[in-house]
């Protein structure tokens, strides 16, 4: 793997490979090192993998990425247990699932009697955001929140704003 370069972009830097649980993902680290204060080199990329993945791919988005990973890394205190493979790989298969068309299934959301809503960013690489759209679409008056400027980790990126609503939503 090359340096990264100080003024590296998403359009100037260079296309790298990470493979995990057998699956190769591509990925490009922008900024420098010292961009995210760890001492673990192999930490860091993954979370330059994590920024870059669960936010826009804007100035301002992944700069609240970052801002969120320093939050992640300063926490010491009340931590969640890591997740599991017995927890993460429903959840994967799930996501697969849901992005194969099988109109009798999506069908099924039309049965939905409970309020729902549906919050997502407006620009996710994982989920595309047009699902979101489909879903609230075929639940019955559910309701739909797309947060700007964002992606997958739209939730840490307006952390107070996503409570805020949730609580709100929760209250009726």
């Amino acid at each position: 793997m090359s340096p990264v370069s100080a003024r590296a972009t998403h359009h100037t830097a260079e296309t790298q490979l990470v493979e995990t649980a057998g699956v190769e993902f591509a990925y490009r680290r922008f900024g420098t090192p010292a961009d995210l204060p760890l001492g673990r080199p192999t930490l860091v990329r993954r979370l330059d993998l994590a920024v870059y993945i669960m936010f826009a791919h804007t100035e301002t988005s992944q700069a609240k990425g970052k801002e969120f990973l320093g939050r992640v890394v300063a926490r010491q205190a009340g931590r969640d247990s890591p997740t599991s493979d017995a927890a993460r790989d429903p959840h994967y298969d799930a996501i697969v699932e849901w992005g194969i068309t099988d109109h009798a299934a999506l069908q099924r959301l039309t049965g939905i009697q409970s309020p729902t809503l549906v919050i997502q960013g407006d620009n996710d690489l994982m989920i595309p955001t047009k699902l979101s759209h489909l879903m609230a679409g075929l639940i019955p008056d559910a309701q739909i929140r797309i947060y700007p400027d964002a992606a997958h980790g739209f939730l840490f990126q307006y952390p107070t704003e996503v409570a805020t609503e949730v609580n709100a939503f929760l209250a009726r």
